[in-house]
């Protein structure tokens, strides 16, 4: 961005050889350049000698949910005495409890897959099978060729909703507000919602309503989206 005196998502775009369909975007935050993420999984899993997660219709009857309830990432502000953060927890997770009513209501709509590195620590609590963990350690472009085909991506992690917004998912991430979601929400995905909250605040009801209310708000914003196709075909 500095070398080429240009913002630096006009930069990020240019490597990326991507347009900007929407150089503005004005938000509940503020105005703010909108990219819409490219990853093409196909080729980076060539280029490290992975193997494709292909799921066809026989394997999946109907599109997977993935749930990806892990983050690494701390959001405390605590500092050290010259000024420095020292990453601290909280982190960006909900509580276990958080989670109960939105697993019920995501099974409900497609098979669950849970996302997240090979060691994660899964809760006994919520009660998951061998096969909603399956999924469990997928590289990057596994899981990336996997939301490609899924009904829902529901994740605390906002590099997890970049790739979800890379291949046109539904996909709803729950953000903490101690961090800002200016520079770190996929603004030019259509189809991705933030929930801007306090972790410790988030209920199991509350997870569930957000949920359940962004998947209906979603479905809607795809299909008027496909009658505007329609009728620009037409």
């Amino acid at each position: 961005a500095e070398q080429s005196k240009c913002h630096i998502a006009e930069a990020y775009a240019q490597m990326m050889g991507v347009k900007l369909d929407e150089p503005i975007i004005e938000t509940p935050f503020g105005k703010f350049r909108a990219i819409k993420p490219y990853f093409d999984a196909r080729i980076a899993a060539q280029m490290l000698n992975l193997p494709l997660w292909e799921h066809g219709p026989n394997q999946f009857k109907e599109p997977p949910v993935l749930w990806s309830p892990f983050s690494a990432s701390c959001t405390s502000q605590e500092k050290d005495r010259d000024g420095r953060l020292l990453g601290k927890p909280p982190n960006k997770m909900l509580a276990t409890k958080s989670w109960l009513d939105a697993i019920r209501y995501m099974r409900s709509l497609g098979p669950l897959r849970l996302l997240g590195g090979p060691n994660e620590e899964v809760p006994a609590a919520w009660q998951l099978t061998l096969e909603e963990m399956e999924c469990l350690g997928l590289p990057l472009a596994e899981t990336t060729l996997l939301m490609r085909q899924s009904r829902l991506v529901v994740t605390v992690d906002n590099g997890m909703g970049h790739l979800a917004a890379s291949q046109d998912c539904n996909c709803v991430v729950f953000y903490p507000m101690v961090l800002s979601l200016g520079f770190i929400f996929p603004w030019g995905s259509p189809f991705s919602v933030p929930i801007h909250m306090r972790p410790q605040d988030i209920t199991s009801a509350s997870a569930l309503y957000y949920i359940e209310r962004s998947i209906k708000w979603l479905d809607r914003q795809r299909g008027l989206r496909h009658a505007k196709g329609n009728l620009e075909i037409s």
